[in-house]
């Protein structure tokens, strides 16, 4: 098994903002997902990941600004954001049961470097 690993820089929209969007506009909230998932793809493709054989699991490392925003609100939108654009990217075929074995969370306080960092463990 190895693992690649993505780091994004600053927080992905957390879910309540794109609820938030889709019930004012579902145009502007096509848009945030568009914009997030491009943004995610090329750091994908920046970073050099390499595509994994199935099935993967994944630690999402969750490093934020403050607790001002829940953990769900802040993982939900941003999980769905990561696994489209690994599959968007090439890395995983798809973001299925049959893909992904499973996932974990991890969470740190970084207000100087808030950022997420996707541990992905691919069998050889």
């Amino acid at each position: 098994m190895f693992k690649q690993t993505l780091v994004i820089p600053g927080q992905i929209c957390d879910l309540n903002t794109y609820i938030g969007a889709e019930r004012t506009n579902r145009f502007k909230a096509a848009k945030i997902k568009k914009d997030e998932g491009e943004l995610v793809w090329a750091l994908i493709k920046q970073q050099g990941l390499k595509p994994c054989p199935r099935p993967v699991q994944i630690v999402y490392k969750f490093y934020c600004k403050n607790k001002r925003k829940d953990k769900s609100n802040i993982c939900a939108f941003a999980i769905k954001v990561i696994e489209d654009s690994l599959v968007t990217a090439g890395v995983l075929k798809n973001d299925g049961w049959d893909d992904i074995i499973d996932f974990s969370h991890e969470w740190e306080i970084d207000a100087d470097n808030p950022r997420i960092e996707v541990d992905i463990f691919c069998p050889e």
